[in-house]
């Protein structure tokens, strides 16, 4: 199922545009905000997402209530951001 990216705001700063974002030093706080493109049952829709890079893993993280993810005092390098969409 397609996701979108809504937005990126880091440090209360608005990006909605993704292309090879890029950061200032001592950037600290990240919010990213997505949604789903299908509209058949939304309230079923699992967001499965993950953050890679660095050195930097994380798990997957499921939610079914959300659609952003945050992240705090990552440490500089570069990153991608994963995300899948299922409904039942």
């Amino acid at each position: 199922m397609p996701v979108i990216i809504k937005r990126v705001v880091a440090d209360n700063q608005e990006f909605t545009v993704f292309d090879n974002l890029r950061f200032n030093a001592g950037t600290s706080k990240f919010e990213i905000d997505f949604a789903s493109l299908s509209f058949i049952a939304p309230q079923k829709i699992v967001y499965r997402y993950r953050l890679v890079g660095n050195n930097y893993s994380e798990d997957w993280i499921t939610t079914t209530n959300r659609e952003d993810a945050f992240y705090t005092n990552l440490p500089p390098g570069k990153y991608k951001f994963l995300i899948q969409a299922t409904n039942s």
